[in-house]
């Protein structure tokens, strides 16, 4: 074998460990156990939370205390023509 086969075989073997690393990495989920508060769907095989929104009250109230709840727009009026012309209520 010369020097330019033996470089593009070990191209070759990486490039097929880094693939085949790739898709162990991709598909780990599927055989992976939920934790406490997760489950598995059964369509896609992926982990999901049973409550995707827990703790949110808890930021709530402490965004409230830090006065950090204001609307990101401000109180300005953002309706537009196309509110009163085109759409139905």
């Amino acid at each position: 074998m010369t020097e330019k086969q033996t470089r593009v075989a070990i191209v070759a073997v990486v490039l097929v460990v880094l693939l085949a690393a790739a898709k162990l990495y991709r598909d780990a989920h599927r055989y992976s156990y939920p934790r406490p508060g997760e489950r598995v769907d059964n369509y896609t095989g992926q982990v999901c939370r049973l409550n995707p929104r827990a703790g949110w009250e808890d930021a709530f109230i402490a965004m409230a205390k830090k006065n950090d709840d204001e609307l990101l727009d401000g109180e300005e009026n953002i309706s537009h023509s196309w509110d009163e012309e085109e759409w139905q209520w």
